[in-house]
């Protein structure tokens, strides 16, 4: 039984009359028409070779377009595509380091800046504090933070509670007003109809 990616491949090797290249003209530059070496893609979605893309906007044009779109090209904002071979950029080519990527946070950066609701309660154990003294405090103020969040819980509630009941009431008075109108109407047909007017 073979999975969809193998299928895909297979599919795609047989329909390109050259197995031996499978799938490298996805990363052709399209400037030089070659593998693309130091590969960057544009945020437009073009891939170029580093070094291809760099004369283009230094020395072929004037302005700063994408070769293919012409959309608006800024180095710094390059994605460069990394894989397992060294960097082939020489500094005596004139050409600088291809633009390093823009490293996104983590998921585990982005759990730890992310606001808890988490509440703490400071109670602590002085030296010579009594036990049954310290459960009691530590009592008091656990009570004291439960009425604290079922008051915050039940402000919610009734702030949702209010704004469903004045949702209805506008409903239900709509609904009278246009009942209201549509008897009115039917009435003053009524009467035209009856006094031939």
């Amino acid at each position: 039984m073979s999975s969809g990616f193998e299928e895909s491949t297979k599919s795609a090797s047989s329909s390109s009359g050259n197995s031996s290249n499978n799938g490298a003209a996805d990363f052709e530059c399209n400037i030089c028409y070659d593998l693309a070496r130091d590969p960057v893609v544009t945020l437009c979605g073009h891939l170029f070779c580093w070094p291809c893309l760099y004369r283009w906007l230094h020395r072929r044009s004037r302005s700063r377009g994408c070769p293919l779109c012409k959309a608006l090209v800024e180095e710094q904002k390059l994605v460069p595509l990394y894989g397992k071979g060294r960097s082939v950029t020489d500094s005596r080519m004139e050409i600088p380091p291809r633009p390093s990527g823009q490293r996104p946070q983590t998921v585990v950066e982005e759990e730890l800046e992310a606001p808890r609701d988490i509440h703490v309660l400071d109670v602590r154990l002085e030296i010579d504090q009594p036990i049954e003294e310290f459960r009691a405090v530590a009592e008091q103020r656990f009570n004291e933070y439960i009425d604290e969040r079922i008051q915050e819980y039940r402000a919610v509630v009734e702030q949702h509670i209010r704004e469903q009941i004045d949702q209805r009431i506008e409903e239900y008075r709509v609904s009278i007003e246009q009942r209201f109108n549509e008897s009115i109407d039917q009435r003053i047909e009524e009467y035209r109809a009856a006094s031939g007017v």
